[in-house]
């Protein structure tokens, strides 16, 4: 059994059409995720291309040097999906602050 799958993806380039397969912390062509190339041009994607990837404005600025910029996209909770988490919590914690209320009106009854 080939304990690496072949090294699938090792030095591939991303689908021009396609996803991302994965936000890595480290775009390192020999690392365990390979596809970090740009689907058309010779290079490894940029730090704003993972951070687009990843939901983040255009606008969002990020610390550091480039190794510290993607560590810090592939580290983060894509923007998009927190904000959807954080809806949902907002609402589950209304309706348990209702839920609260209603009962404390019943019981005065």
């Amino acid at each position: 059994m080939d304990r690496h799958n072949g090294w699938r993806g090792l030095f591939g380039r991303l689908d021009l059409h396609g996803h991302f397969p994965t936000s890595t912390t480290d775009p390192q062509p020999m690392g365990k995720v390979g596809q970090v190339f740009h689907p058309t041009q010779d290079r490894i994607v940029s730090v704003r291309e993972c951070a687009r990837s990843q939901g983040f404005p255009d606008s969002f600025s990020f610390a550091g040097n480039v190794h510290n910029k993607h560590r810090q996209v592939g580290n983060a909770v894509p923007p998009p999906l927190a904000c959807a988490l954080g809806k949902q919590l907002r609402l589950v914690l209304e309706a348990k602050r209702r839920e609260r209320i209603d009962a404390a009106l019943a019981a005065q009854w």
